[in-house]
């Protein structure tokens, strides 16, 4: 007598994630059109005197949903320590191994970053959105970078003296007392105080290279000079896109790796933008 299987003749293989997805994007579009021929028919029912309270609501939920776009989805969050794997782990979670730049020696990835699978208008593999922080948003951040950095080897006092004292220009003079309120009063830690200090010293450095503590003297020029000669940063968005993994993984590299003073040549330094990015996704 020959062993009966417990396995059903009609039970499907195992389905990968994409084929999954696209099963169920197929499904999705096929409800929407099971919908859209409800709704004709009902319309006509309707211009017809055919269709009593209860059918109007039915063709009211009909027409609500049947234009819904399958976006239902979890997000997951990374949250550590520099240098603690977050994008070693990512690499692994993604199945590809340097999207997200990594490094044994420090933490590398200095940009928030949002990982999704791709969508129907995606016309490469690899798709990515880079948004830009606008220049507003920055010059109020500036003021909160060189207050750390002042914090670090003098008294502690309010930001928006700090500015007023550091200010040489009469735009800078001028500027809107609306924007106090993104000032507070700290009182910080030695400890504290010296790591703002590197942080925000940090990323003056990568956005100008060379920069030394007497260039927050009339940084206003300089920010000026840097967004009106950078495109992506005049148009606030940038669309990164290849088919090929290494090519996507050396523009995004390019794009969120803090590669510190990588020339000691001050003029062959270009400046690195993360700081500036507000998300890639």
């Amino acid at each position: 007598m020959s062993p009966v299987s417990l396995k059903s003749e009609h039970e499907a293989p195992n389905m990968s994630s994409k084929a999954i997805e696209d099963r169920l994007q197929y499904l999705h579009k096929e409800g929407q059109n099971f919908l859209k021929s409800c709704n004709v028919q009902l319309q006509y029912m309707y211009e017809n005197g055919l269709l009593d309270k209860g059918g109007q609501k039915v063709q009211k939920h009909v027409q609500k949903y049947q234009d819904v776009e399958l976006q239902s989805k979890a997000i997951i969050a990374f949250i550590g320590e520099s240098g603690a794997g977050k994008s070693t782990l990512l690499n692994a979670l993604l199945d590809y191994e340097k999207i997200v730049p990594t490094s044994g020696i420090r933490a590398c990835t200095s940009v928030a970053t949002e990982f999704s699978s791709r969508t129907p208008n995606m016309k490469s593999k690899f798709h990515a959105i880079v948004e830009y922080v606008d220049r507003e948003e920055f010059e109020k951040e500036v003021e909160i970078l060189r207050q750390d950095i002042i914090d670090e080897d003098g008294p502690l006092v309010d930001a928006e003296d700090a500015y007023s004292m550091l200010s040489s220009s009469d735009e800078e003079n001028n500027r809107n007392a609306t924007n106090s309120s993104i000032f507070k009063r700290r009182r910080l830690s030695d400890s504290s105080l010296a790591v703002a200090a590197a942080v925000a010293k940090d990323k003056m450095k990568a956005l100008f290279p060379g920069f030394k503590n007497s260039n927050l003297v009339g940084i206003a020029g300089s920010i000026k000079h840097l967004y009106e000669g950078s495109k992506c940063l005049s148009e606030g968005k940038q669309i990164v896109e290849s088919d090929d993994e290494d090519t996507f993984a050396d523009m995004i590299h390019e794009m969120i790796a803090n590669r510190g003073d990588e020339n000691d040549d001050e003029e062959k330094r270009v400046p690195q933008l993360w700081p500036l990015i507000k998300v890639i996704k």
